[in-house]
C-alpha cells in the first residue's frame, strides 16, 4: 500500500464536491482506496480542508491515471513523503528521517514511526531517487509568498533530503512539490493594499504521480467555444462532475428530461454514453428562439465559437449550421455521437412512457437519469393537464368524449416527485437519478420525495446567490419497484420548498446575514451618491449650463432616463466592447510571443 495525497482544484462554489467526486470515480473504476485523513489531525480538521486528501492504495500508476483523467475537480495525485502542520516540523522530520544535520535553532520533533504529533510519514524518498532530471517547486494557498521566500523553503528542504540527478525546471522526469496552506482571511471593510496573512494550516512534501486533464477538459468544453448555448446551459465543470457522481461509463444509456441546449448530454457523451434528451420547448433542442437567433450578442458568440475550430472540424457542418447552429452542431464539433431527442412535457410521462419488455433489466431502461429541472426564475415551468369534455355531432345523437389539454403551474415539489417516480420505474437496478434541487438556506430533508426502491447517496449544497442554494441530489436504485407499487401520495415530500420567485422579490431577510450585509452596503453607497449629487448641485449650479451639460441637445434631453440606449443599441455596444477587448488581448499575446522569441534567440547566440 502506497501513500498518496490528492490535490484538488475547482471553482469556489464546488469545494464541497471535490472529495465526493474522487470517491465516486474510484468506486466506479473499482479501484480500492483507504482514506487516512482522520488519522492526521491537521488534515482532518481546521479550515479549508478540502484542498488535500491523504489516502493509501495498492493501485498501479495506470489505475491512478484512470482516476485522475476522469476527475474534473482534481489537480493531480502525488506520492506523499511527509506532511506536517508547520514548516519547522517538516524540517525536523526530514532531519530525523534522513539523518541530516540539524539546522541552527531547529531540533527534530518527529520520530521514525508512521505517525507522530507533529508529522505523518509517507513513502521513503530515497526509494524514488534516480539519475534522471528533477525539479522542486513551492506552491502556496491562502497567502502569497515572494520568490525569495519560496527559494528559502526550497533550499531548506534540499539541505535535508538526499539528491540525485540534474535539476531541470521545464520538463523534469521527477517533479517534487512543497504545498503550504494558510487559512484564507477576508479583507476588513475599507482595507486598501491588504494582504492575507492567515495562520499556517498544513504542509505537504510530495512528488507528482499523475496529473488530471482538468485544464484540457475545461478548455475543450468551454461554453464560449460552443456555437449554440442558452442562458441556462450548464457549465462544463458542473456537467462533468455530475457524470462522475452518477458513475456514467461507456455504453450506458443516459436520459435528460429537461435537456434544453444539451449541456448534460454532451458531458455524458464525452464518457461514452448513449444519450436521450427531451424538453417541453422544442425550440431549445433546435436553434433556439427568434430573439436568440437575432440577438447581436448571440450572433457574436456563434461567430467567435466557430472561429476557434480548425477547418477539419468545421467540414462536418453544413452551411446552414454554420449560419445558425443547433444542439446537434455542438455534438458534431466535439465529434461525439449524436443524441436522440423528443419534444415532451415531462409532467405527462405516465401517458408517454411505457416500459419495454426487451430491456435488460425488468422495468429498467436507463443507466442514469441526469437533469437540471427548471427553477421557475429564468424559464417557465408548465405541466400538462387533460380534462374530459363532451361534444355532440350535428349529424348524430351520439356524444363524443374528447380531451381538452391545458397548461398550469408546475411547482418544484411536483417536478421532483415525477422524477423520483419515473426513475424508480425506468432505471435499471444500480442506476442513478441525479438532479439539482433549487432551495434556500432553510432547506430540510422533508423537501425531497422518497421511494422504497431509491436511496440517497449524495446531497451536497452549492450556493448560487446570496438568496438561493441548489443541492445536488444523487439517488441509487437499490431494488425493483415493489408489488403493489407505492402510491404517489406516500412518496410525496412532506414539505414544499420556498417559492424562489417570491424570495427574489423579498428585500427583508433577517435570517440571511450575508444578504442583509449586502443590502446595507448598497444602501450606504446609494446615500453617498445622493449626498455627492446634492453637494455638486449646491456648489456649482451654473457650471453645467455654461458647459452645455444641462442644455437640451435634441437627442433626448439631459435626463439620465432619456439618455438610455435602446435594448438593441445596448447589445451592439456590448458586442463592440467585447470585440475591442479581443483585439487588445490578441495584440498583447502577439507582443509576448515576439518578446519570447527574441529572448530565445539571445540565449541560443550565447556560448
Amino acid at each position: 500500500m502506497v501513500k498518496y495525497v490528492a490535490v484538488f482544484a475547482s471553482s469556489a462554489s464546488l469545494t464541497d464536491f471535490r472529495l465526493p467526486e474522487f470517491q465516486f470515480v474510484a468506486a466506479t473504476l473499482r479501484i480500492p482506496i483507504r482514506f487516512l485523513d482522520e488519522e492526521i489531525p491537521w488534515v482532518a480538521s481546521g479550515a479549508d480542508r478540502f484542498w488535500f486528501s491523504v489516502f493509501e492504495s495498492p493501485a498501479s500508476r495506470a489505475e491512478l491515471k484512470a482516476i485522475a483523467e476522469r476527475c474534473i475537480l482534481l489537480r493531480g495525485v502525488y506520492t506523499l513523503f511527509e506532511t506536517s502542520p508547520t514548516l519547522t516540523d517538516l524540517y525536523a522530520c526530514l532531519e530525523e528521517r534522513h539523518g541530516t544535520a540539524h539546522a541552527p535553532g531547529n531540533s527534530p520533533t518527529a520520530s521514525s514511526t508512521a505517525t507522530t504529533p507533529s508529522a505523518f510519514l509517507g513513502e521513503d524518498e530515497t526509494t524514488h531517487l534516480t539519475s534522471s532530471t528533477y525539479s522542486y517547486q513551492v506552491e502556496t494557498i491562502g497567502k502569497k509568498y515572494t520568490a525569495d521566500a519560496k527559494r528559502a523553503v526550497t533550499e531548506a528542504v534540499l539541505q535535508r533530503v538526499p539528491r540525485a540527478g540534474k535539476v531541470e525546471w521545464r520538463q523534469p522526469m521527477r517533479a517534487y512539490y512543497i504545498f503550504i496552506q494558510h487559512a484564507v482571511e477576508n479583507a476588513p471593510p475599507g482595507a486598501q493594499g491588504w494582504v492575507s496573512n492567515g495562520p499556517l494550516l498544513r504542509v505537504f512534501h510530495c512528488c507528482l504521480c499523475v496529473e488530471s486533464k482538468r485544464s484540457a477538459l475545461l478548455a475543450t468544453y468551454d461554453l464560449r467555444r460552443r456555437p449554440y448555448i442558452g442562458t441556462t446551459s450548464m457549465p462544463p465543470e458542473e456537467s462533468l462532475m455530475m457524470m462522475n457522481m452518477s458513475s456514467v461509463c461507456s455504453g450506458h444509456y443516459v436520459y435528460d428530461p429537461f435537456c434544453g441546449t444539451g449541456s448534460l448530454l454532451i458531458a455524458a457523451a464525452h464518457f461514452g454514453a448513449r444519450t436521450l434528451g427531451s424538453d417541453a420547448d422544442g425550440r431549445a433542442m433546435r436553434a433556439g428562439t427568434e430573439k436568440g437567433k437575432t440577438s447581436p450578442q448571440m450572433q457574436q458568440q456563434r461567430r467567435l465559437a466557430l472561429a476557434a475550430y480548425p477547418e477539419d472540424h468545421l467540414s462536418a457542418l453544413t452551411e446552414e449550421e454554420r449560419l445558425l447552429p443547433t444542439m446537434i452542431t455542438n455534438f458534431k464539433l466535439y465529434r461525439l455521437p449524436l443524441p436522440d431527442r423528443a419534444r415532451m412535457n415531462f409532467s405527462a410521462w405516465l401517458q408517454t412512457w411505457h416500459t419495454s419488455a426487451l430491456s435488460r433489466d425488468p422495468g429498467g431502461i436507463f443507466d442514469s437519469i441526469i437533469t437540471d429541472p427548471p427553477y421557475g426564475i429564468r424559464e417557465p415551468r408548465k405541466k400538462v393537464e387533460t380534462t374530459a369534455t363532451t361534444t355532440t355531432k350535428a349529424s348524430s345523437d351520439n356524444a363524443l368524449q374528447q380531451q381538452a389539454v391545458t397548461l398550469s403551474a408546475y411547482p418544484t415539489n411536483e417536478i421532483l416527485l415525477d422524477l423520483v417516480l419515473f426513475a424508480a420505474t425506468h432505471l435499471v437496478v444500480g442506476g442513478h437519478l441525479t438532479f439539482w434541487h433549487p432551495t434556500t438556506d432553510n432547506y430540510t430533508d422533508d423537501e425531497l420525495p422518497t421511494h422504497p426502491s431509491l436511496r440517497i447517496v449524495c446531497n451536497i449544497a452549492q450556493r448560487v446567490s446570496l438568496k438561493i442554494v441548489r443541492r445536488l441530489i444523487v439517488l441509487r436504485k437499490i431494488a425493483p419497484v415493489p408489488t403493489p407499487p407505492p402510491s404517489r401520495e406516500s412518496c410525496a415530500a412532506k414539505k414544499s420548498p420556498d417559492d424562489l420567485r417570491v424570495l427574489m422579490d423579498a428585500t427583508e431577510l433577517p435570517d440571511n446575514a450575508d444578504y442583509m450585509h449586502y443590502r446595507a452596503k448598497r444602501e450606504r453607497k446609494r446615500q453617498a451618491a445622493e449626498k455627492h449629487k446634492a453637494f455638486m448641485s449646491a456648489t456649482s449650479p451654473s457650471s453645467d449650463l455654461s458647459s452645455g451639460k444641462g442644455v437640451d441637445t435634441g437627442r433626448g434631453g439631459g435626463s439620465r432616463g432619456n439618455r438610455k440606449h435602446g435594448r438593441l443599441e445596448g447589445q451592439e455596444e456590448i458586442v463592440a466592447n467585447w470585440q475591442r477587448n479581443i483585439e487588445i488581448r490578441k495584440a498583447k499575446q502577439a507582443a509576448s510571443h515576439l518578446a519570447n522569441a527574441a529572448h530565445k534567440t539571445v540565449d541560443r547566440s550565447q556560448p
